[in-house]
Formats: structure tokens, C-alpha cells, sequence
């Protein structure tokens, strides 16, 4: 039977050989010196698929198979498998095959299980393809790990045991569901001592490469363990994340790791070690000075040269001096969005690190407030803490000095300073301050391929001095600005039944009076997509001129010279809109002569799927209508006060937004057709004493779903008088309403006696979470609450629970699960805060945070959000000359009255129409989800934002990645 079997694979042999022989002298470069050695003549090439052929096909002796070194799949046997996997290394490089290196450890049974112990929050067991580890999970901060016995392993299987200098580099061979990044600790794990590397959810094993060369792992006789910190830290864990290594290799030099995972070196630098501007080579001590009397020494630290500051006096103020490093390197160091600094705390307790002062290379300092991080004082490794200067204003964008403060120093300790990065890119900041859990999935190659982009069309009378370009939605440009984006056209990508905008902008060198004609968007069938203009109102907000309101385009609009005027075109397509592409061409007349001066192309991708009218996330957003009848003069226009109020509350249904108050209340006919409808989610019932459980009122039982409790007396509780209150209002609720949904904002977690009396921590009996659980249905943080106290290391962030709450109930996001898990709802909102680094919805804030936030609610199981007003008006927010006042920022303003222009409807805000672009989106990965599965999901999310804290803010790959999201859903929804 054995040479039955071995003679019917000559066929498939004779093949092999004909198309390894095409393959030359590249094949033996690549194969040289591994297993698959089958001749013994000291190299791997095609004449061992011979030898192998031979064998197998019984020219050879069986007993000449001791000869034959063939188990290239290095699972202990010789035969058919074997040149299976030699084949098709010797086809395609990136196969590996066994080695044969005493080094690298690929046998996985129930012995080599059992070198894997002290597993924490990770299950272990054996798969196909090697040992798979799964998230496990437990209360506490603890990073999944377990610890792998190298020693033991070597016994096990026969191995001969590795010396330190085989823990230079270390090889994992790895395959999971999650992005991440293994984290390897010495024989005897201790903080700092330990080095990581990124790995990819791809679908496919892939390698990873891990640099322990700082660490001690290089400096014992025997490799005894090392632990496998694996998921990447508690945020990017959840249950069914799993990592299977079906490899581990140890390595003197990088050089033998290359060539055994096939990886160049250009691919490890760019995965594993991005390239930071800063910090320079040499002493770090010339770059520190200090103004508080503290001292500043040489020192040095894990390789690293280092300024150590002590200091008889606190808090220690120093100042780090990077026009010297922009001397080091001849060239100035330019302001990012994030600045990183690495620090080590020696016998310290609990100091606190706050960048103070930005100083310009103007030598004009920028004060800088609420820019504060912890320094992990029990850690006494390199750690690196984040600030975000994309809000401090720099004179030519280029830094001279930065100003520090830490705070409750130990004079008989010390602060080491190592290194610093400015960078743009948030990964490369979060990888130097070894944090690389949280960086994004960036493709850097992903654009949305618009052959418009760079569409040039010509005018009857082209004014070669008018600029016209198109920018994302996102952008908000001021007035002032009139630098182009370069793209001269625009194409638009929406599905069905869905709202998206293309914002065009044009600045003129002489002062003009612009007509803007736009032809209808039309498709070779002669279809066409509905449209509406506006252009861009500017307010003075915080001094500048920004865009905000959207009136309609219904006429010329006048611009200055040396400013520019933005314009949006709002496409809307219906269920049965066609796919395909529709092409208009926008046209721009000098309004004075009549000569049309500019043309561009513009058009409009339908993709083939639908966004369904129930819509995903549940809204509940205030309407104030006293502010809306108190802004129109009813003498002067020709509709009624009950029209103008209908009108603003199903204005808001086309931005698949639910007004929480029905204008007419819910016992009204307007009610009964409004509720009906599957845009509407979201209703607000008052009447705590009447049932909305059976028909009364003309209510109908089928709303209970959608008919929430909102008593605004219990709005932010932060009061005794206000818990005192949650038994009385919830027993009236149950009362009429046993199934009913109450939601309470709130953004404080105060320790409560067992009666709801606020107190100290210590003598708590509770805090408002433990105590809100017998009356709240519907859970409502503000944002930042979803922070995890492992980002810290970023200045600004704010947590819900103290350190002490964590412990005793559990972390935030934790408990929120659990009360989803028993039936609960969990929503969120934002109100004035929070501020950055977190996304928001204000005026003076990127239009990227806003598509970001809404994001994130799917990011973290989000359900529902609700806005606490859409019409404060309380400023003169027409005024172009005088600054606003509080709120001046737009909180609490998402719409402006139509009383100005005559209109009976609201003027919508750049604003609105992203967080509309949001919700969409948001619709649209529940669908990928449910299309490709949460995985699917999961990973388009992390190409945007990876926590509350840290995500994208680039307008063109942010559109980038909504258009992949589209084409990606289109592409599973019709195949």
C-alpha cells in the first residue's frame, strides 16, 4: 500500500517539476540552507524535488529515508505532506517551511501545551495550527498574558536549550481576529523591561518581529521564560478575541530573523519602528533647563541618554529648548497635532506631568491650560506621556520651546527625560510613547480614486485669477482662507435613500458677484438625482470668521477680494433612485456682466444597496420652541405659528434626527401619523401619571418601544434632592408603565449613602451607578466616560469613576456591558463638554470629529444619543463684527431661525449635515456588520478611531475610508 500511494502522486510530480525549473536561480537564493535538503548536497533547490520524487515514487529504498531531511512542515514525520509544502515554498517564497533550527519551535501537542502557564484573562489550548489563545474575560486592568516556559519546551520536544543571545529577536508567527500588539517581558517580568511588536487581523498568518535588545533577555546563560502580553491592552479586548501562534523563533541579529520570516527590512521599520522627528542622538542634559532652581545632570538610562532633574523644591518647572535641536538638525522642528515626551519616574509617587507654555519662534509664548498627564510612578521603565497642540496657536507653525510643570514632585526622587516627538501622525506618537494598542489601522495608500479630482473644465469667458476648488464636507474653511485644495472636481458617493453634501469654495482676486447654475445630475438613462444649493454663512466665533449656517442659494452672492465663499450642494436619493453614476457641471457668472467665468465638473456615485428608513440609532434631541415663536416677527410673514413649529420637527426626520417633544403632544392625529412613520424612534412622554401601556388618549400600546421618560428634574444628578426624587417619579412610572424606558444623563459618579445622600468614598455605601439600577432603563454617560484608565498617559482625558470606584464596582465600560446584557439600553451625549482631545460638535471644532463621534457610538455599543437643545439661541450669531458670547462655540446651537430669509423651516449648519453623515455611517456598518460579521465592523472602526481619544482627523482619509466602507458594503451586499 505505501508504494501504491507513493507511485500515484508522479503525475502531480512530473508538474511540480516543470514549473519549479521555470522558476531559476531565484528559488535557490530563497530555499538556501533550510530542511528541505532532500539530496544532502548542501543546498535547497530543484534537483530535492527530484531526490523527493524518486523516493516517493520507489526509486529510491525505503530504508534510504533517514538520508532524506523532508519533514518540511516540521511536524516530527517524513512523507507525502512534506513535498506538498516543498513545492509550494519553492512556487511562492512567502511559504515557509521547517527549518530544522534548533531556535525556532513549531511542535504543538499536549507536552508543548503545558510550557504555556500562568495564564491571566487568556485561555490556552491546543488548535490545527498551533496554540490558540483566548480573551478570558476578568475584572481588573491586568493585560491578557501567559507565560511561555522556553526551557521546558526544549526538553519536551528534544530541543537543545537557547542561551540570552538567542532573545535578541524574537519570531512570532501569529493569526487574530483583532489588531493588536504582543507585548514580550523578560524571565522575570518587570516593568520597562520588556519589548512589542504590531500585529494585523488579516485573515492570514502573518509574522511579527519583536527588538528585546534593550532588554535583559540577551544577558542570562539559559533562556528560562518569557511572558506573552498579547491583546494589546484592556480597550481592544472583548470576548472571542483570540491569537493563534503556530511559531516562535529566537534570533541572535536581526539579519537570520529577516531571512527566516522572508520580511525586509524596510517592512519591519515600517510596521514595527516609525520613523520620529525628534529625539536627537547625544546628551539630552543640553536640551533641558530648568527656571524653578531644579537640577538638571547627564544621565543615562536602558541605552538611552537621558536628563535627570532633582529638585529640593516642588512643583519642578524645566524647559525644553527644541530650537537646539533644530540646530542639531539643521532645520526647524514644525508644530503637529501631538507631542509626545518620555519620561522615567524615580522614586516618585504620584506626579503628575503638565505642559505649561508654547513658545513660537517669534519668542512669543502661547499659555497652555488643562494639559496635564499621570506619570505612572510604580513603573520605573521608559514611559511616554501625550499632550495635543492642535488647538495652540504657533506663529509659522514652528516651535522654539516647551514649557513643563510636574506636579507633586518627591524631592528625594527624580524625573529622567529621554526623548520627544512632534508628528501629525497619532501612530507615531503612540508608538514612542509605547502605546501601540491604540493605533489606527492606517492604510497610507487609500484614497477615494475620484477621477474628477483633477478634472479641469474650461468657462466662455474663464477668469484665470477666480479660484475654484472642491474640499470634503468635513472641512471647514474660513473666510479668510483662500489657499486651494487642488481639486478642481468632485464626485459624490451615497447609497439609496440617503443625504450627502459636495462643498465647493471660490475666491476671486477682484471683488464679485457670483451666479452659481448647476445642472441637474443626470445618468445615461436620463435619471436624476434631486439637489439643493446653499452657500456658507460666517460667524464670528472666537474672533475668526467660520462657517456655520447654510442658507439657500437663491441668488448672487457678493465676495470680497482676498476672501473666500463656500458653497454646498445637498444630493438626496430615494429607494428607487438607480445606481450608477450621475454627471452635472456646476457654472460660475460674473452676476455684473452676465459672462459665465468658471465651470467644473461635478458628480454623484449611487451605489447598489439601501439604507433602510428605521434607522439604527435611536436620537432624542431638544427643540426649546419658545426660542423658535420668539425669533419671527408674526406680522411680517404669511404662515402660522403651528406650521413653523411642524415644519422644525419633521425638518429634522430627513436628518434621521428624533425631536424629543412632539409639537402637538402624543395624544394628538399629528402624533398618530408622525409616530407611525420608521424614522421616528424616539418620543418623549410627560404624563407620569397616565399609561401609555393600553390605548388612552388615542395612544397606541405598539409606541412603548419608542416612548421614552426624561423627567428633567433628575437631569445630571449631583444632588441629594435629585436621588431623593428617583423612588417618587420611578413609582408613579410603574405605576401606569411597568415596562417603561427611562433615560438620565449624567457625567458625575457620586459615592452615596444607601439613601442617596451624597458622601465620601470611604463612607459610601454606593455610588450613583449601584444606585440608579433599580429606576434607569436607558443609560446616558457623556462621551468621555467610555475613557479607560490606561489612557492617562494622554493629557486631558477625564474619567467618570474615580480609581477607587474602579475597584470596588468594576470599570465603566464593564459595568455598562453588564447592564446591557440584563436588558438595559446604553446611549451617551455630549453638552459643552467634552473638549479635546475628545470629538465634538462645535463650531470652532474640526467637521471630522463630528462623523468621528458618531463612530465611536458604534465603537462602543452605543445605541442611542441624545443633544440637550438644537436652538439656544442666545447671541447675535448673524453679527459678523462682534464676537459671540457664551455659549461661543455653537453648543447647543445645531440649526438658526428661517426667520431672516423668510423661511417657515430652520437653516440647516455644516454641522448638522455631518452629524447626519454620521448617523448614516453608523448605519451603514450595522449593516457591514451584519453582512460580514462583527469583525468586518470592527476593523473598518479602528481605521478611524481606536478610542474617545484617539482617532483621525484628516478630512481626505476619513472620506477615504466612508468611501471603502460603501464600496466594501456594496461589493458583500451583491455578490
Amino acid at each position: 500500500m505505501k508504494k501504491l500511494l507513493k507511485r500515484s502522486l508522479s503525475a502531480v510530480l512530473a508538474s511540480a517539476m516543470i514549473i519549479c525549473l521555470m522558476l531559476g536561480a531565484s528559488v535557490t537564493s530563497a530555499a538556501a540552507g533550510m530542511a528541505g535538503d532532500a539530496n544532502c548536497d548542501g543546498s535547497t533547490d530543484n534537483k530535492d524535488v527530484l531526490t523527493l520524487f524518486r523516493y516517493l515514487s520507489g526509486a529510491l529504498n525505503d530504508s534510504d529515508v533517514d538520508l532524506i531531511a523532508c519533514d518540511t512542515n516540521g511536524d516530527g514525520k517524513k512523507n507525502n505532506k512534506d513535498v506538498t509544502v516543498l513545492f509550494r515554498h519553492l512556487s511562492d517564497s512567502s511559504v515557509a517551511i521547517y527549518y530544522g533550527m534548533p531556535n525556532v519551535y513549531t511542535q504543538w501537542d499536549s507536552t508543548a501545551l503545558k510550557c504555556f502557564t500562568n495564564p491571566k484573562q487568556t485561555t490556552v489550548a491546543l488548535d490545527d495550527d498551533g496554540i490558540r489563545l483566548t480573551y478570558a474575560k476578568a475584572s481588573g486592568l491586568t493585560d491578557p498574558y501567559v507565560i511561555f516556559n522556553v526551557s521546558k519546551y526544549a526538553k519536551a520536544v528534544g530541543k537543545p536549550e537557547l542561551t540570552g543571545e538567542y532573545g535578541a529577536y524574537i519570531v512570532l508567527k501569529v493569526l487574530s481576529n483583532a489588531d493588536g500588539y504582543i507585548e514580550v517581558f523578560t524571565q522575570s517580568p518587570a516593568a520597562g523591561d520588556s519589548s512589542s511588536a504590531i500585529y494585523k487581523a488579516d485573515g492570514k498568518f502573518h509574522y511579527v518581529i519583536v527588538d528585546m535588545t534593550d532588554t535583559t533577555l540577551t544577558t542570562p546563560k539559559k533562556l528560562s521564560t518569557v511572558r506573552f502580553d498579547w491583546a494589546g491592552g484592556e480597550s481592544t479586548m472583548k470576548n472571542g478575541v483570540y491569537m493563534i501562534i503556530s511559531e516562535i523563533g529566537f534570533f541572535k541579529d536581526l539579519d537570520s530573523a529577516l531571512t527566516y520570516t522572508n520580511m525586509s527590512e524596510e517592512e519591519y521599520e515600517i510596521d514595527y519602528e516609525p520613523e520620529m522627528p525628534i529625539p536627537p542622538e547625544g546628551d539630552m542634559a543640553n536640551y533641558v533647563t530648568s527656571n524653578s532652581g531644579a537640577t538638571i545632570a547627564r544621565s543615562s538610562f536602558d541605552g538611552t541618554d537621558t536628563a535627570m532633574i532633582t529638585s529640593s523644591k516642588t512643583p519642578v518647572r524645566f524647559t525644553l529648548d527644541l530650537r537646539a535641536i533644530s540646530d542639531y538638525y539643521d532645520k526647524y522642528v514644525e508644530k503637529g497635532m501631538y507631542l509626545g515626551l518620555r519620561v522615567r519616574a524615580g522614586n516618585q509617587i504620584s506626579a503628575t506631568i503638565q505642559l505649561t507654555g508654547v513658545t513660537d519662534v517669534s519668542g512669543y509664548m502661547v499659555s497652555v491650560t488643562d494639559q496635564t498627564c499621570e506619570i505612572d510612578c510604580a513603573n520605573n521603565g521608559w514611559q511616554g506621556v501625550m499632550f495635543n497642540l492642535r488647538d495652540v496657536a504657533v506663529y509659522e507653525k514652528i516651535l522654539k520651546k516647551l514649557s513643563f510643570t510636574v506636579n507633586s514632585f518627591t524631592t528625594s526622587g527624580s524625573i529622567e527625560i529621554g526623548g520627544i516627538a512632534v508628528s501629525d501622525n497619532i501612530n507615531d506618537v503612540l508608538v514612542f510613547c509605547g502605546h501601540p494598542e491604540y493605533c489606527l489601522n492606517y492604510d497610507e495608500t487609500l484614497t477615494d480614486n475620484d477621477e474628477l479630482a483633477t478634472t479641469v473644465l474650461t468657462a466662455e469667458n474663464e477668469d484665470s485669477s477666480l479660484k475654484l476648488w472642491f474640499d470634503q464636507s468635513t472641512e471647514k474653511t474660513l473666510k479668510t482662507d483662500t489657499e486651494s485644495t487642488g481639486r478642481t472636481g468632485y464626485t459624490v458617493r451615497m447609497a439609496k435613500n440617503e443625504a450627502e453634501n459636495c462643498q465647493f469654495f471660490l475666491a476671486p482676486a477682484r471683488d464679485l458677484n457670483a451666479r452659481i447654475e448647476i445642472e441637474d445630475f443626470t445618468n445615461s438613462n436620463g435619471d436624476t438625482v434631486p439637489f439643493e444649493a446653499f452657500y456658507e454663512y460666517y460667524h464670528n466665533v472666537t474672533n475668526a470668521l467660520r462657517p456655520d449656517a447654510i442658507p439657500p442659494l437663491t441668488g448672487p452672492v457678493e465676495i470680497k477680494s482676498g476672501n473666500s465663499q463656500g458653497f454646498v450642494i445637498q444630493l438626496t436619493t430615494t429607494a428607487d433612485t438607480p445606481a450608477g453614476l450621475y454627471e452635472s457641471v456646476i457654472h460660475v457668472y460674473d452676476n455684473d456682466t452676465g459672462s459665465e467665468i468658471k465651470r467644473a465638473a461635478v458628480a454623484v456615485k449611487v451605489w447598489n444597496f439601501e439604507l433602510s428608513e428605521k434607522t439604527e440609532l435611536r436620537t432624542a434631541f431638544a427643540l426649546w420652541g419658545s426660542y423658535v415663536l420668539d425669533s419671527y416677527n408674526w406680522n411680517n410673514v404669511d404662515f402660522t405659528d403651528v406650521q413653523v413649529m411642524d415644519n422644525y420637527f419633521e425638518f429634522f426626520l430627513k436628518y434621521r434626527i428624533n425631536i424629543m417633544d412632539n409639537p402637538h403632544g402624543l395624544t394628538s392625529g399629528y402624533a398618530n401619523r408622525i409616530m407611525n412613520m420608521d424614522r421616528v424612534n424616539t418620543a418623549r412622554w410627560s404624563n407620569l401619571d397616565m399609561s401609555i401601556a393600553e390605548d388612552n388618549d388615542g395612544i397606541t400600546p405598539v409606541w412603548i418601544d419608542k416612548v421614552i421618560y426624561y423627567p428633567g428634574d433628575l437631569d445630571e444628578p449631583r444632588a441629594d434632592w435629585q436621588f431623593a426624587l428617583f423612588k417618587s417619579i420611578t413609582d408613579r412610572i410603574k405605576a401606569n408603565t411597568p415596562d417603561y424606558r427611562m433615560v438620565i444623563p449624567f457625567e458625575r459618579d457620586c459615592d452615596l449613602t444607601a439613601e442617596g445622600t451624597i458622601t465620601t468614598f470611604d463612607n459610601a455605601a454606593v455610588d450613583s451607578i449601584e444606585f440608579m439600577k433599580d429606576y434607569v432603563s436607558i443609560w446616558c454617560p457623556e462621551t468621555f466616560s467610555f475613557t479607560t484608565r490606561d489612557l492617562s498617559f494622554i493629557s486631558r482625558t477625564t474619567f467618570l469613576q474615580s480609581k477607587e470606584q474602579d475597584h470596588k464596582y468594576g470599570t465603566f465600560i464593564d459595568r455598562m456591558n453588564q447592564e446591557v446584557e440584563g436588558g438595559d439600553e446604553l446611549w451617551a451625549y455630549v453638552c459643552i463638554n467634552p473638549r479635546a482631545p475628545y470629538a465634538n460638535w462645535k463650531v470652532d471644532t474640526d467637521g471630522t470629529e463630528t462623523i468621528v463621534s458618531l463612530w465611536q457610538m458604534k465603537e462602543y455599543n452605543v445605541t442611542g444619543m441624545l443633544y440637550w437643545s438644537v436652538d439656544y439661541w442666545r447671541v447675535n450669531y448673524w453679527d459678523e463684527s462682534t464676537a459671540w458670547a457664551f455659549p461661543n462655540d455653537g453648543d447647543g446651537m445645531l440649526i438658526y431661525s428661517g426667520y431672516k430669509f423668510g423661511l417657515p423651516t430652520p437653516v440647516s449648519t455644516l454641522r448638522l449635515e455631518n452629524i447626519r453623515d454620521g448617523i448614516e455611517d453608523y448605519q451603514m456598518l450595522c449593516m457591514l456588520e451584519e453582512a460580514l460579521g462583527e469583525e468586518a465592523a470592527n476593523d473598518m472602526i479602528s481605521r478611524i478611531t481606536t478610542s474617545v481619544v484617539t482617532f483621525a482627523t484628516d478630512d481626505d482619509y476619513i472620506h477615504a475610508v466612508r468611501v471603502l466602507l460603501g464600496d466594501t458594503l456594496e461589493e458583500a451586499l451583491n455578490h
